[in-house]
């Protein structure tokens, strides 16, 4: 019985791992935004860089696309969906 109950389990992982694998869309665009955070010559550790995009519009706000994290010698990688691409 517990057999039983075991390999029922195991099934529906992998029926939903199917599913989270077959539900990607091949229309979905990554992009990525690498940089270094600096004071003067010095780079930043530790710190949190955000990316915006700008607003289309007079006073509009900007959207925020991703964040990224510097290492220690101040760089930073930002993977984010474009804006106007699906997400």
């Amino acid at each position: 019985m517990a057999i039983r109950k075991l390999l029922r389990l195991t099934a529906v992982c992998s029926i939903l791992l199917i599913m989270a694998a077959c539900s990607s869309s091949d229309d979905e665009v990554t992009a990525t935004r690498n940089g270094r955070v600096l004071s003067g010559d010095t780079p930043i550790a530790d710190a949190l860089v955000t990316l915006y995009a700008a607003g289309e519009e007079r006073r509009s706000g900007a959207v925020m696309l991703g964040t990224g994290q510097t290492d220690a010698n101040g760089y930073f990688k930002i993977s984010y969906t474009p804006k106007g691409h699906k997400r």
